[in-house]
């Protein structure tokens, strides 16, 4: 006799929302057809945000070059500053890491993130990563940015020009400083490389699809991930 096993009702819902996205990721050949669109342009984007279960949801909030999601934002809490003496004896803030400036903790010129520090290519492995600001402009240049709203979550429709498929960027806005979510009619979402000692994010909101805006790193943002 056969046996029929079967899923109460509520678990089969969390696991169909579960998965919705890079729940079933195959890291042996990164961005299975379910986790990513071919737009074609030199990499793959991803379907959702990093820890997002559907196209129109934030997913998880990160400083850059941190690894893990966080609650609050600060330069206190951020991973790549350390607490020194000053030579009036009290204590200060440095860069630790990704810095190009004597002024503001250990030089080390790095302006890319390390993988270990890129919390796309930590968290789903493979090829996955953050993108560049070149692989964000290419999707500025390339594809039609539409205003639209997909289950009550307004955001941008980008559209390849060459061959019509797309992807949905949602208005997450951004953390920071602090525990407030800021700026929630736009998107914001963090470049994997810096200029000098500056980072900036690919910015969009209503009149502005696809732009540039310099955000401290400590901030908490999204990250849309993408694929060699």
């Amino acid at each position: 006799m056969k046996r029929v096993f079967s899923l109460p009702l509520a678990a089969f819902v969390i696991l169909l929302s579960s998965t919705s996205c890079f729940g079933l990721l195959d890291t042996d050949s990164p961005g299975g057809s379910k986790n990513y669109v071919d737009l074609g342009l030199s990499v793959k984007w991803a379907t959702c945000n990093l820890g997002a279960t559907s196209p129109e949801k934030a997913g998880n909030y990160y400083a850059w070059g941190e690894t893990s999601p966080k609650s609050e934002f600060s330069w206190d809490s951020y991973k790549w500053t350390k607490k020194i003496k000053s030579t009036y004896g009290d204590e200060i803030l440095v860069r630790s890491k990704y810095n190009s400036a004597s002024n503001l903790g250990t030089v080390d010129n790095k302006t890319v993130l390390d993988p270990e520090d890129d919390a796309a290519h930590v968290k789903l492995g493979g090829k996955w990563r953050m993108p560049t600001k070149a692989e964000f402009q290419e999707l500025i240049d390339k594809c039609e940015w539409t205003l639209t709203t997909r289950s009550g979550v307004s955001g941008f429709e980008v559209k390849s020009k060459s061959n019509g498929k797309s992807i949905f960027l949602p208005f997450t806005g951004y953390y920071g400083p602090g525990k407030t979510l800021n700026n929630k009619d736009q998107g914001n979402l963090w470049v994997s490389e810096m200029d000098g000692n500056s980072n900036f994010s690919c910015y969009f909101k209503k009149g502005t699809p696809g732009s540039w805006w310099g955000i401290s790193r400590e901030y908490g943002l999204a990250i849309r991930p993408v694929c060699d």
